[in-house]
This record gives C-alpha cells, sequence and structure tokens, in this order.
C-alpha cells in the first residue's frame, strides 16, 4: 500500500455537469490544488447533460474522476439550459406546475438529491475501498450530498477522515431552508447529524460558523475558514488595457434571475437605468434568465452573452468598467461572499456589490475600496450610487486598486490550509 496522501471528493455537480463556473469553481481549483500538492486525487461526481468544461477540459482530465449516471442531474441540466422568460411565462398552467414543484421541494429534505444519492453514495464506498482512502471531503449544497458522508462516517469510523465542506450555510440561510415547523425541524436534525459525524468543517465566509454555533451551540469541534480566493496563475489572462466604452459598461458573471423569487434578482437596477435615461450599459454572461422585455426597454444597453470559458470571461471582465455582484434576499444575505467576486477581484476593474445592509461582500468592497456598494432594497440609494459611479467615469476616477494588496485571498494560501487536516 503506497504511503501517498488520498483524497475522495464527493460533490453532485462538477464540470462538464453543470451550468455555472461559480458552482464548481471552488472545488475544481480545490482538486488541482491537492493534486499538485502530491495528494491522490478522486472525485465522484453526478453525471447529467454534458454542459461546459468552461475552458477546463484539460484539468478536469487530470483528475481521477469517477461519475455517476444520474436521473436528477439529467434533470437539472436539461432545465438550466432552458432560459425561459419569466414574464412570457407567466400563464396559469405554469403557476399551477410550479406551485406543484415548490411543495416537492418543501417535502424533499433536505433537497431533491435525498432521493437520488445512493449511486454516489455507493460508488464512494467502491473508490475508498478500492483506492485504501481515508480522507474524505464532501461538498455542498446541495446538501443531500452531505448525507453520504454522514453514512460512510456512520459505517467506516475511524477509518475515514470526514471533512465536510460549506459553499453555503445549510439551514441559516433562507436559500436552503425550509419553510414548514415539520419539514425544518427534519433539516436541521440532519445537519446536526451531519456536524456532529464531521472530523472537520471547511467554511467560505466568516459569519458562518457563528450562526452555526448559535443554531447547534458546541457541536463543531474543528473548524477553518477557507475561502474560495483568487488564482494568481490566472492574473496574465485577466489584465489588459483600461476599457474605452462609449457608455459605462457593468458586467456581471454567472447565474442571475429576474424572476420574483430569485436571489439575484437586478431589476431594480435595471429599472432605474430606465427611469433615469442613464448611458449605462449591463453586460450578463452566463446562465441568465432574464425577460425579453428588458432588451426592448434598454435596447443597446442590455447585452446578454451566454458561457464563457473561464480565461474568456476574464479578458471579458477587463473589458468592462464596473463588475457587478448581486443578491437580492435580505434573510441570509449576511454571509453572501460569491465566488466572482474573487475573479473581479483578478480583473482589477472596481466592484459593485448589490445586497441588503449587512451583506459580507458588501463589507468587503467598503473596508478593502474596492469600489462601489448598493442598498438594492433601497431605491433612492440605487439611483444615488449609479449617478455617482456615472460621473466618476465620465471624469476618469472610477475606484481602482491594488490587486497586490489583496495576497490574502489567493486561492493557494486559502487552500494550504487543507494540507495539516488529511491524514
Amino acid at each position: 500500500m503506497s504511503n501517498r496522501k488520498a483524497v475522495l471528493v464527493i460533490v453532485r455537480d462538477f464540470p462538464p455537469y453543470f451550468s455555472s463556473l461559480g458552482g464548481v469553481i471552488r472545488i475544481l481549483k480545490m482538486c488541482d490544488f491537492l493534486r499538485n500538492s502530491e495528494i491522490a486525487v478522486h472525485v465522484v461526481a453526478a453525471a447529467g447533460l454534458e454542459i461546459s468544461y468552461f475552458g477546463y477540459e484539460d484539468l478536469v482530465k487530470r483528475i481521477t474522476i469517477h461519475y455517476v449516471p444520474d436521473v436528477l442531474q439529467r434533470y437539472n441540466n436539461q432545465r438550466s439550459t432552458t432560459f425561459a422568460s419569466t414574464a412570457e411565462d407567466a400563464g396559469v398552467t405554469r403557476k399551477i406546475v410550479q406551485k406543484i414543484r415548490n411543495m416537492i421541494l418543501e417535502l424533499s429534505v433536505p433537497d431533491l438529491g435525498i432521493f437520488f444519492f445512493r449511486g454516489l453514495y455507493k460508488k464512494s464506498i467502491q473508490v475508498i475501498e478500492s483506492h485504501h482512502i481515508e480522507n474524505v471531503i464532501v461538498s455542498s449544497p446541495p446538501f443531500s450530498t452531505q448525507a453520504i458522508g454522514w453514512l460512510l462516517k456512520r459505517r467506516m469510523g475511524e477509518r475515514i477522515n470526514l471533512i465536510v465542506d460549506y459553499r453555503d450555510s445549510w439551514n441559516t440561510l433562507s436559500i436552503f431552508a425550509k419553510r414548514w415547523r415539520t419539514t425544518r425541524a427534519f433539516n436541521r436534525i440532519m445537519e446536526r447529524h451531519v456536524l456532529k459525524a464531521a472530523d472537520h468543517l471547511l467554511y467560505q465566509s466568516p459569519p458562518v460558523i457563528c450562526k452555526i454555533d448559535k443554531m447547534f451551540p458546541g457541536i463543531v469541534r474543528n473548524s477553518q475558514l477557507v475561502m474560495n480566493g483568487y488564482d494568481p496563475s490566472m492574473e496574465l489572462a485577466a489584465s489588459g488595457p483600461a476599457p474605452a466604452n462609449e457608455m459605462l459598461t457593468i458586467g456581471h458573471f454567472g447565474a442571475i434571475s429576474d424572476d420574483p423569487k430569485s436571489f439575484r434578482n437586478p431589476t431594480p437596477l435595471l429599472q432605474a437605468v430606465v427611469e433615469l435615461d442613464l448611458p449605462i450599459r449591463f453586460e450578463f454572461y452566463g446562465a441568465a434568465r432574464l425577460s425579453s422585455h428588458w432588451q426592448h426597454s434598454l435596447v443597446n444597453r442590455f447585452f446578454l452573452g451566454g458561457n464563457l470559458s473561464h480565461e474568456t470571461a476574464l479578458r471579458q471582465m477587463a473589458k468592462c468598467d464596473v463588475l457587478m455582484l448581486i443578491h437580492s434576499d435580505p434573510i441570509g444575505a449576511d454571509e453572501v461572499i460569491p465566488a466572482k467576486i474573487f475573479e473581479y477581484m483578478l480583473a482589477g476593474r472596481p466592484i459593485l456589490a448589490a445586497g441588503p445592509e449587512g451583506m459580507e461582500s458588501r463589507r468587503m468592497v467598503r473596508e478593502k475600496h474596492l469600489g462601489y456598494s448598493i442598498d438594492i432594497l433601497d431605491r433612492s440609494d440605487i439611483k444615488v450610487v449609479l449617478k455617482k459611479i456615472l460621473m466618476h467615469w465620465r471624469q476618469g476616477h472610477l475606484v481602482q486598486y491594488d490587486r497586490g494588496a489583496l495576497t490574502e485571498f489567493s486561492r493557494p494560501l486559502q487552500y494550504a490550509k487543507i494540507l495539516p487536516l488529511l491524514r
């Protein structure tokens, strides 16, 4: 048996079977970092319909991945590639179907994946046994994936070192928390079991651990903040001359939707530009579900660019005047630090953080002087800040910052914190 450290990473979403780079970049780069640290890395992930490698096909092929054909993943992939207009699809039938779907989702604890994880679980056992793996990292959401780690720990006990990776909070974030009292109780019970079984907990945002300690006092034994970070090796791809756009160009990269229930809803900002008739152009790249009426309202001030490879996205970021991140749900916004904020840092353009008061990424933008902050729930604040940005752009005085002062957020430094946790 080899003395080389080995790690099994269990995830549901992994390239090429996911629609957003932001949803897979943390674990993809983590696997690459561990592999470069002379650790044998195996990944168990769900396979559905191929969407995109985001330019990382060679990297993915260098990792030992055990894909498990999965009906749910196939359904999710199919759904994610159908960018229907929320305005045009508001018929009675669709509303009824949506209500039924919401009820099914509420009854699925913690999520639909709980009915489809057995294949991933069996494959994980097989990989652990075949390759004599002791270290197991389970990354979520979706949080049904954490049930795999819990069951593995129950089955194998101290034979495995279980590391639970939270990219988002489970029960303390409204996006994933259940609404009904009964399902909420079951959801919390499941999280308690997972945290109790974990040897280590990784989390990506400082407020996460405070909220877990408040909900489950004393349950977390060993926790470590590991932020998503940026990849300094990609700095060249993100570099470029200062943009010379005819209009102030604000770029958004990643998933976004103007559905009223979306937690990334840009409607208040788009409405402000329409009402004030500002010369501001919004460019959206990635999985965008935005109503076609914005094209009619904004005309050449609105552009949908689709999915891009990572390097292409970084080059496009450098062509924008301002880079925007959005979180429109006030509940749970305190911990929100999207992976894209680190990519924006790499591109070196001023960041516009739009979200409720208290959002962690808004705090980062203010404290690190990275750009501009907007209260997305305050229409007057939106208009004031947009006018301010426009004025700075016209004067050639947009906020600037030194990437060299942000080395604490480099991905190698963040991921190096994982190494002492491995057996």
